[in-house]
Protein backbone atom coordinates (compact mmCIF):
# COMPACT_ATOMS: atom_id res chain seq x y z
CA UNK A 1 0.00 0.00 0.00
CA UNK A 2 2.78 2.54 1.05
CA UNK A 3 3.80 1.61 -3.08
CA UNK A 4 0.81 3.06 -4.41
CA UNK A 5 0.82 6.40 -2.16
CA UNK A 6 4.30 7.07 -3.62
CA UNK A 7 3.23 6.50 -6.70
CA UNK A 8 0.25 8.51 -6.48
CA UNK A 9 1.88 11.85 -4.88
CA UNK A 10 4.74 11.98 -8.16
CA UNK A 11 3.09 14.08 -10.34
CA UNK A 12 2.39 16.36 -7.06
CA UNK A 13 6.09 16.54 -6.70
CA UNK A 14 6.77 16.74 -9.91
CA UNK A 15 4.84 20.14 -10.19
CA UNK A 16 6.62 21.50 -6.60
CA UNK A 17 9.94 20.63 -8.87
CA UNK A 18 8.84 22.96 -11.32
CA UNK A 19 7.42 25.39 -9.43
CA UNK A 20 11.02 25.47 -7.29
CA UNK A 21 12.53 25.86 -10.24
CA UNK A 22 10.05 28.76 -11.75
CA UNK A 23 10.65 30.90 -8.66
CA UNK A 24 14.53 30.14 -8.61
CA UNK A 25 15.08 31.05 -12.40
CA UNK A 26 11.97 32.95 -13.15
CA UNK A 27 13.96 36.41 -14.93
CA UNK A 28 15.06 33.54 -17.60
CA UNK A 29 12.07 31.50 -18.29
CA UNK A 30 9.45 32.56 -21.13
CA UNK A 31 6.24 33.18 -19.94
CA UNK A 32 3.91 30.90 -21.82
CA UNK A 33 1.33 28.17 -21.52
CA UNK A 34 3.55 25.89 -20.58
CA UNK A 35 5.71 28.23 -17.87
CA UNK A 36 3.28 30.47 -16.56
CA UNK A 37 2.39 28.07 -13.26
CA UNK A 38 5.57 27.22 -12.54
CA UNK A 39 6.86 31.28 -12.21
CA UNK A 40 6.52 32.77 -9.31
CA UNK A 41 6.75 36.29 -8.38
CA UNK A 42 8.36 35.85 -5.11
CA UNK A 43 9.29 33.34 -2.63
CA UNK A 44 6.63 34.27 -0.46
CA UNK A 45 4.06 33.76 -3.44
CA UNK A 46 5.98 30.11 -4.10
CA UNK A 47 5.37 29.33 -0.19
CA UNK A 48 1.90 30.23 -0.17
CA UNK A 49 0.94 28.58 -3.33
CA UNK A 50 3.23 25.55 -1.98
CA UNK A 51 1.34 25.03 1.65
CA UNK A 52 -1.61 24.76 0.11
CA UNK A 53 -0.72 22.37 -3.07
CA UNK A 54 0.45 19.85 -0.43
CA UNK A 55 -2.41 20.26 1.66
CA UNK A 56 -4.93 19.56 -1.68
CA UNK A 57 -3.28 18.26 -4.17
CA UNK A 58 -2.55 14.61 -2.98
CA UNK A 59 -6.41 13.92 -2.04
CA UNK A 60 -7.62 15.40 -5.29
CA UNK A 61 -4.60 13.32 -7.54
CA UNK A 62 -5.85 10.20 -6.16
CA UNK A 63 -9.28 10.58 -6.01
CA UNK A 64 -9.30 11.47 -9.72
CA UNK A 65 -6.82 9.43 -10.80
CA UNK A 66 -3.46 10.83 -12.65
CA UNK A 67 -5.11 11.61 -16.13
CA UNK A 68 -7.67 13.43 -15.12
CA UNK A 69 -5.66 15.42 -12.12
CA UNK A 70 -3.35 16.62 -14.88
CA UNK A 71 -6.21 17.28 -17.59
CA UNK A 72 -7.44 19.48 -14.71
CA UNK A 73 -4.43 21.56 -14.42
CA UNK A 74 -4.53 22.00 -18.35
CA UNK A 75 -7.74 23.26 -18.57
CA UNK A 76 -7.03 25.71 -15.48
CA UNK A 77 -4.01 26.80 -16.74
CA UNK A 78 -5.38 27.26 -20.13
CA UNK A 79 -7.97 29.11 -19.70
CA UNK A 80 -6.30 31.51 -17.36
CA UNK A 81 -3.38 31.90 -19.61
CA UNK A 82 -5.25 33.04 -22.77
CA UNK A 83 -7.45 34.92 -20.69
CA UNK A 84 -4.87 37.23 -19.21
CA UNK A 85 -2.68 37.22 -22.42
CA UNK A 86 -5.21 37.55 -24.81
CA UNK A 87 -8.40 39.75 -22.97
CA UNK A 88 -5.89 41.68 -20.56
CA UNK A 89 -2.81 41.75 -22.47
CA UNK A 90 -0.89 40.57 -18.95
CA UNK A 91 1.57 38.00 -18.08
CA UNK A 92 0.22 36.20 -14.94
CA UNK A 93 2.32 33.78 -13.33
CA UNK A 94 1.86 31.29 -10.52
CA UNK A 95 -0.38 28.29 -9.53
CA UNK A 96 -2.42 29.88 -7.70
CA UNK A 97 -5.48 29.65 -10.35
CA UNK A 98 -4.96 26.12 -9.81
CA UNK A 99 -4.92 25.68 -6.40
CA UNK A 100 -8.11 27.33 -6.46
CA UNK A 101 -9.47 24.61 -8.94
CA UNK A 102 -8.23 21.93 -6.24
CA UNK A 103 -10.32 23.47 -4.03
CA UNK A 104 -13.67 22.83 -5.68
CA UNK A 105 -12.19 19.11 -6.94
CA UNK A 106 -11.43 18.48 -3.39
CA UNK A 107 -14.87 19.24 -2.31
CA UNK A 108 -16.16 16.95 -5.10
CA UNK A 109 -19.94 16.55 -4.86
CA UNK A 110 -21.11 20.06 -4.60
CA UNK A 111 -22.77 19.61 -0.88
CA UNK A 112 -24.42 23.02 0.66
CA UNK A 113 -20.62 22.94 3.10
CA UNK A 114 -18.54 23.29 -0.44
CA UNK A 115 -20.91 25.50 -2.03
CA UNK A 116 -20.79 27.77 0.80
CA UNK A 117 -16.67 27.33 1.14
CA UNK A 118 -16.68 28.16 -2.99
CA UNK A 119 -19.12 31.19 -2.33
CA UNK A 120 -16.74 32.62 0.44
CA UNK A 121 -13.71 32.23 -1.75
CA UNK A 122 -15.58 33.96 -4.75
CA UNK A 123 -16.75 36.31 -2.69
CA UNK A 124 -13.21 37.44 -1.86
CA UNK A 125 -11.90 36.94 -4.84
CA UNK A 126 -14.19 39.51 -6.55
CA UNK A 127 -13.91 42.16 -3.69
CA UNK A 128 -9.86 41.14 -3.55
CA UNK A 129 -10.30 42.84 -7.81
CA UNK A 130 -10.87 46.12 -6.36
CA UNK A 131 -7.44 46.33 -4.43
CA UNK A 132 -4.29 46.77 -6.46
CA UNK A 133 -2.13 44.23 -4.90
CA UNK A 134 -0.61 42.66 -8.01
CA UNK A 135 -2.53 39.54 -7.44
CA UNK A 136 -4.38 38.02 -10.33
CA UNK A 137 -7.95 38.10 -9.17
CA UNK A 138 -9.60 37.17 -11.90
CA UNK A 139 -7.81 33.95 -12.13
CA UNK A 140 -8.39 33.12 -8.99
CA UNK A 141 -12.06 33.20 -9.96
CA UNK A 142 -11.65 31.65 -13.30
CA UNK A 143 -9.87 28.48 -10.92
CA UNK A 144 -13.05 28.41 -9.50
CA UNK A 145 -14.91 28.26 -12.69
CA UNK A 146 -12.66 26.01 -14.34
CA UNK A 147 -12.93 23.65 -11.01
CA UNK A 148 -16.62 23.64 -10.90
CA UNK A 149 -16.73 22.93 -14.66
CA UNK A 150 -14.51 20.28 -14.45
CA UNK A 151 -16.10 18.93 -11.61
CA UNK A 152 -19.25 18.51 -13.33
CA UNK A 153 -18.19 17.01 -16.30
CA UNK A 154 -16.38 14.36 -13.97
CA UNK A 155 -19.07 13.84 -12.10
CA UNK A 156 -21.03 13.44 -14.99
CA UNK A 157 -18.99 11.23 -16.91
CA UNK A 158 -18.82 9.19 -13.82
CA UNK A 159 -22.25 8.69 -13.13
CA UNK A 160 -22.42 8.01 -17.15
CA UNK A 161 -19.86 5.15 -16.59
CA UNK A 162 -21.47 3.74 -13.08
CA UNK A 163 -25.14 3.75 -15.44
CA UNK A 164 -23.05 1.45 -18.08
CA UNK A 165 -21.28 -0.62 -15.39
CA UNK A 166 -24.46 -1.55 -13.96
CA UNK A 167 -26.38 -2.13 -17.03
CA UNK A 168 -23.35 -4.94 -18.02
CA UNK A 169 -23.95 -6.18 -14.15
CA UNK A 170 -27.32 -6.81 -14.73
CA UNK A 171 -26.77 -7.98 -18.88
CA UNK A 172 -24.04 -10.63 -17.15
CA UNK A 173 -26.50 -11.55 -14.79
CA UNK A 174 -29.58 -11.99 -17.27
CA UNK A 175 -26.89 -14.25 -19.17
CA UNK A 176 -25.42 -16.26 -16.44
CA UNK A 177 -29.08 -17.40 -15.56
CA UNK A 178 -30.11 -17.87 -18.79
CA UNK A 179 -27.41 -20.29 -19.04
CA UNK A 180 -28.10 -22.53 -16.08
CA UNK A 181 -31.50 -23.17 -17.79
Amino acid sequence: MKNIQIKTEIITLIFIILCTVGVIFKDYLPHNVLTSAFIHGSKDHFINNMMLFLLLSPAVEEKLGKVNYLLSFALTTVVVHYFHTGLLHVNAIGISAWIFALIVLNIGKLKITGILLISIYAFQEISGMFNNDNTSHAGHLLGIITGIIYLLIYNYISKKKEIYEQEERSEKSVLDDLSKL
